[in-house]
């Protein structure tokens, strides 16, 4: 059986080294990656509270909820965040590379020490522990951190946390914004209604009729699915003579009611509402029989 082959590694104190300044390095840039992201979040949130107050309408809609969606905006951003800092990271040998042109003396010292890798089947030679211990000595002789300045992890985290805390003020105070009055004058959607012609459906009763010479007739008008705001009777004598008399509701009933007094000739009416008219209907007269003389035998 034959054994797995084992990689060699670097030295672990140069490599401990290297791993500090990679910390520092990503550090950096976890929270350059969250000022943007959060920053870019607070700027959002205000860009909310601009358009809720100066709009000409409410959105109250859209307000009532939009600090819960900028906490899941503020928590998604947070992740990519993070995880692009890491994935974007610098590897060891990277950061060797970026450390010899920082520190121009080492003369690819650190390179070349980097390469010496230690097996168990071979240990290092002396020109190569040489390298490693000259490399080694220069780290402690001189702050390879350096290479990150502070300032700019200072700023970062000034940036990142200004941006935190306008975050949270903005998904507070959209938490608690006070809903502007609605404008009259503007509608939603949901109001908005297709406009459509009414349905008017008149039944006129009586309709055609024969009444009593000098009696009143009465004129009922009912309406149906809509009903118009005001309707009228229109009546016209044998002699072409027109009158018209306004008809009265009763409360809420889709009924119109209206009345000619003494009707003594033939005549036709109409009803009219909304610009439109029914029908013409048709009301003849009759007299009773005159009692001329009359016996009575007792």
């Amino acid at each position: 059986m034959s054994s797995a082959v084992q990689k060699p590694q670097i030295n672990p104190t140069l490599e401990q080294h290297l791993l500090m300044v990679a910390g520092r390095e990503r550090l950096r840039r976890i929270l350059a990656f969250l000022a943007v992201a959060w920053t870019g979040v607070a700027i959002a949130a205000a860009v909310l509270l601009f358009i809720n107050r100066s709009a000409a309408t409410s959105i109250d809609a859209f307000v009532s909820n939009a600090w819960i969606w900028l906490g899941l905006a503020a928590g998604i951003v947070t992740i990519v965040a993070i995880g692009l800092a890491i994935l974007t990271s610098k590897t060891v040998e990277q950061i060797a590379h970026r450390i010899e042109r920082d520190f121009p003396e080492l003369d690819s010292v650190l390179i070349t020490a980097l390469e010496q890798r230690n097996s168990t089947d071979q240990p290092l030679g002396f020109l190569q522990q040489d390298v490693i211990r000259r490399a080694v000595y220069h780290a402690y002789r001189n702050d390879w951190r350096t290479i990150v300045p502070g300032w700019q992890i200072f700023c970062s985290s000034g940036v990142a946390l200004a941006g935190l805390l306008g975050l949270a003020l903005g998904g507070i105070t959209l938490l608690f914004v006070e809903r502007p009055a609605a404008d009259p004058s503007i509608h939603t959607f949901e109001e908005v209604k297709i406009a459509t012609a009414p349905q008017y459906n008149a039944s006129i009763v009586p309709g055609n009729t024969e009444i009593e010479r000098g009696t009143s007739l009465l004129v009922l008008a009912q309406f149906e699915p809509d009903v118009p705001p005001t309707a009228s009777l229109s009546f016209t004598s044998a002699d072409g003579t027109e009158r018209t008399v306004t008809m009265t509701r009763s409360l809420d009933d889709p009924v119109f009611a209206g009345r000619m007094l003494q009707v003594k000739e033939p005549l036709t009416y109409r009803v009219m509402f909304d610009d439109r008219t029914s029908e013409e209907f048709t009301v003849t007269v009759f007299d009773f029989p005159e009692l001329v003389r009359g016996d009575a035998d007792l």
